[in-house]
């Protein structure tokens, strides 16, 4: 278990049920004082605060101001803060301090354009659009999204080797990323470590379940590397942000768990 009911809480229900044993109040007895949780936010000592509990398991310890209850201008100062602080972590990821020559020649190559996310009647767009019959976007829908997802411009054999060596040539690739680490539950669910172009790292899972009969393969993706919130109980919040994940980058995370589970997903939640 993770968040409010993590160890911590568990660890903290289970002392009080051998200190403190439960007593209904219409009995008449008085419970004994239940201590203070004091919590610190890693980051800022500021942050500390005492927390007090009753009759739940430990509470997380949130930012000033926010309390239960209907959505305020407090809530909406520390989203907006939080954004703030993304994009100015993300202005800093993409600026080197001195750009080197091969950053120089970088910049000056074509922009790199990704089939892997691209809608079936956006495929035909982009055929067109390069001198292609139509159909040739669905041939090329049927490698991104088939039995045998493509990982590079040459395995798109329905197109001619003209056709694919011009596209290598526009700098249009497929937008796979490496598989990095498999880790596998004994309950069938498996995590995918995903190696992007930058070297960042993010994680995908995949949950296979039978209801009614029914299998069904649940996708739970990535859509940024780490997170601006910093919630004290997240490890991937203490890590901070890095970068939005890019559709192809997000849309390979399904592909990859579909190549590994040899099926199709059936729903999808984002992190």
């Amino acid at each position: 278990a993770t968040g409010a009911w993590g160890p911590r809480a568990c660890s903290c229900l289970s002392h009080r049920a051998r200190a403190s044993p439960t007593v209904c109040p219409s009995q008449g007895v008085s419970r004994r004082p239940l201590p203070a949780v004091r919590a610190a936010a890693a980051d800022n000592a500021d942050a500390a605060a005492a927390v007090a509990f009753d009759d739940g398991p430990t509470q997380v310890p949130r930012a000033k101001g926010v309390q239960d209850g209907e959505w305020n201008d407090a809530d909406a100062r520390l989203v907006e803060q939080s954004l703030s602080d993304a994009r100015a972590t993300y202005a800093r990821s993409v600026l080197p301090a001195a750009p080197s020559a091969d950053a120089l020649l970088a910049s000056l190559a074509l922009p790199k354009f990704h089939l892997l996310g691209l809608t079936l009647a956006e495929l035909k767009t982009f055929a067109v659009d390069n001198g292609l019959p139509s159909f040739r976007g669905k041939q090329i829908r049927d490698h991104l999204y088939g039995p045998t997802p493509v990982r590079t411009i040459d395995d798109l054999t329905a197109l001619p080797k003209t056709v694919r060596d011009s596209l290598k040539e526009r700098n249009v690739q497929i937008g796979r990323s490496e598989v990095h680490t498999v880790a596998a539950a004994t309950d069938g669910t498996v995590k995918l470590l995903l190696r992007l172009h930058d070297d960042r790292v993010v994680e995908t899972v995949g949950i296979p379940a039978t209801e009614n009969g029914k299998n069904r393969l649940t996708a739970c993706v990535s859509s940024q590397v780490g997170c601006p919130m910093r919630c004290v109980f997240c490890a991937t919040g203490k890590g901070g942000f890095a970068r939005n994940l890019a559709a192809h980058e997000i849309v390979d995370q399904v592909v990859a768990l579909e190549e590994h589970f040899g099926t199709r997903v059936t729903n999808v939640v984002f992190m």
